[in-house]
């Protein structure tokens, strides 16, 4: 029996790809798949060379750039998305909070929790992922002090 792993590295222009080789008993045909961390995996049944491998791959390499081109950029708009959180946990208020952000021309931003509306906004110039986390910490703290002060109290009693 062959080796269930194997791997090569295919040649493309503007990229060299490490294509892992799979094998598989219950594959009837090749088939390639273009993995988030950048790589390639074939899945083939055994006994199929790995120059006939290697072809299949070269012959579908538009199909491969293109899909790589494609999870790039999902991949750069989910780290974009990742720099402003969507929602914050405040369990001790109830639950998920939503992170609602409004860009003003201005120099400051701020942020508020609307208890009522379980909502936290964010205000003013908020396209810096740094000043809005320091505006969603100093939201924070705030909202610890005003609640642990009165519970520290009542427990004290």
């Amino acid at each position: 029996m062959k080796n269930t792993e194997s791997a090569f590295f295919l040649e493309l222009p503007g990229e060299r790809l490490l294509c892992r080789i799979r094998y598989s008993q219950r594959a009837k045909s090749m088939r390639l798949r273009v993995l988030s961390c950048g790589e390639l995996e074939i899945v083939t049944p055994p006994g199929i060379a790995e120059k006939t491998m290697y072809d299949f791959a070269f012959r579908n390499q538009s199909w491969i750039l293109r899909t790589m081109s494609k999870i790039r950029t999902q991949q750069k708009q989910e780290n974009r998305t990742r720099l402003f959180p969507e929602s914050l946990a405040l369990d001790y208020l109830g639950g998920d909070f939503p992170v609602r952000y409004e860009w003003k021309d201005v120099s400051w931003i701020g942020a508020r929790c609307d208890a009522d509306e379980k909502t936290i906004f964010v205000t003013g110039n908020c396209l810096d992922p740094r000043a809005v986390y320091a505006a969603l910490g100093n939201m924070l703290k705030h909202l610890a002090k005003e609640f642990i002060f009165p519970n520290l109290m009542q427990l004290a009693k």
